[in-house]
């Protein structure tokens, strides 16, 4: 018998796998000519709550670890999604994590970290958020800066931001 995580896993991600054929993604997160990240709103973006299907194509940027501006909670739908955390950055010791598939995977919005994947692979994740209650940002050796201090722009000219330097 597949035990009850499995089995929601595999039907989320059947039904979310469709995605990629029938629409473009709501939003990209990456170089244009190599993505790291493709997200489908599955509920229509609001203040409280969403739903975010994840395609996770490359390693989200090694430079520093990142956190959120909401709560999240994840429901990995594969089994190659790996995490390197922090619990007290920047000083804290990084530690690296795998997920199983059908893992639910709950962050606060200051949960420093990154996303890697087994090589030569896709990630598969839901995504889903609280109300936005801060501002987000990197974690450096230096201490945490805000997002549009670290990273470039989003579109199709950007060149990878300034990061920790």
């Amino acid at each position: 018998m597949i035990p009850i995580r499995f089995a929601l896993a595999r039907m989320v991600l059947r039904l979310c796998r469709y995605l990629p054929d029938q629409r473009p993604p709501d939003f990209r997160i990456g170089d244009p000519a190599r993505p790291i990240l493709w997200r489908w709103w599955l509920l229509p973006r609001n203040r409280l709550c969403n739903i975010y299907f994840h395609m996770m194509l490359a390693d989200d940027d090694d430079r520093a670890l990142h956190d959120h501006p909401y709560w999240s909670l994840s429901l990995n739908l594969s089994r190659n999604v790996g995490e390197v955390y922090q619990r007290d950055p920047p000083h804290g010791a990084q530690r690296m994590r795998w997920f199983g598939l059908g893992q639910w995977v709950w962050r606060s919005p200051t949960f420093a970290h990154r996303l890697v994947l087994r090589p030569a692979s896709i990630g598969y994740t839901l995504f889903l958020t609280g109300p936005r209650i801060r501002d987000w940002g990197f974690w450096c050796a230096t201490g945490w800066r805000h997002h549009d201090d670290f990273a470039a722009v989003a579109d199709a000219t950007s060149t990878i931001g300034r990061g920790c330097d």
